[in-house]
């Protein structure tokens, strides 16, 4: 599980710790805006891809959007991970909580199944950085995936992690 979040992250532009404020773009929203991890930031960046216009909310390690965290549907899956906040080890935790309440792709993670968590439990519609996603924001390809996850599986096996939960901080979500 551990080793799909810092994928995950790969693909988003924030690893590290300074990624958990991170903002689409590149801008923490902590830093450029003074803002804290008590709740979403709920600040909208308008940046140019592909000759397009894009503006976003995508906040922290995982760039969640503020229509995924605020409504009701995004306070479910706060309340199901006991996330109070915005902090990093809240981020990690509500992650946890969209792959197996929404996205139903907690199994497939956990057996490595990567290409069913994100092409047939539709991961890749949460996150732009995914393969075949839907915001046309060019994800990475699949042999990236597999070749971050496989790398990401033996540092935290090693104890090597830039994750801010805790090693067993996700047990009771994922069992």
């Amino acid at each position: 599980m551990r080793a799909f979040l810092r994928m995950l992250r790969v693909g988003e532009g924030t690893e590290g710790p300074e990624g958990y404020e991170g903002l689409y773009g590149g801008q923490s929203f902590i830093k450029d805006y003074h803002r804290d991890f008590s709740d979403h930031p709920k600040i909208f960046v308008t940046r140019e891809h592909n000759g397009k216009s894009i503006t976003s909310s995508a906040a922290g390690a995982y760039q969640i959007m503020g229509y995924n965290w605020f409504p009701e549907e995004g306070q479910t899956y706060r309340r199901l991970a006991k996330v109070k906040d915005f902090s990093p080890i809240s981020q990690d935790r509500y992650i946890v909580a969209i792959m197996k309440y929404k996205r139903n792709c907690l199994d497939d993670v956990k057996n490595a199944d990567l290409e069913r968590a994100i092409f047939t439990h539709h991961a890749n519609n949460e996150w732009a950085s995914l393969p075949g996603d839907q915001y046309g924001q060019g994800g990475v390809n699949m042999k990236s995936v597999k070749e971050h996850f496989e790398k990401y599986v033996a540092d935290e096996l090693a104890g090597n992690s830039d994750l801010a939960v805790p090693v067993g901080g996700l047990d009771d979500l994922i069992k």
